[in-house]
């Protein structure tokens, strides 16, 4: 991911970076899906040397939520397909840490 910062200009900046820094809801609103979309193809390109697993992720997201194509959007529909079971995985974990974010901090605990 160093590489990545380092080769995309600084006036760049992501949803992501603006949740990260606590930014207002109304930065992220103003992002449409394209935008997004297009963020995730231009990480997906700085990442494909070093991560290509990560980048191939970021490409299907992007062609997920707007394709650029006939052809993009039919890749995203016939992998979805293949990753449905991984989808389905994460969506427990996930779900998973909202309902541990949400547990009283004062509740005792067993284990770590």
């Amino acid at each position: 991911m160093a590489t990545a910062e380092r080769s995309r200009p600084s006036a760049e900046v992501s949803v992501f970076e603006d949740a990260q820094r606590g930014s207002s809801h109304q930065a992220r609103a103003d992002t449409t899906v394209e935008e997004l979309a297009d963020d995730f193809r231009t990480r997906a390109f700085h990442l494909m040397d070093e991560h290509p697993i990560a980048a191939a992720h970021l490409v299907l997201a992007a062609a997920s939520i707007a394709p650029g194509c006939a052809a993009e959007k039919e890749v995203a529909d016939e992998f979805a397909f293949v990753i449905a079971d991984f989808t389905q995985q994460l969506k427990i974990l996930h779900h998973r840490a909202i309902s541990r974010r949400t547990e009283p901090t004062g509740a005792t605990r067993h284990g770590a």
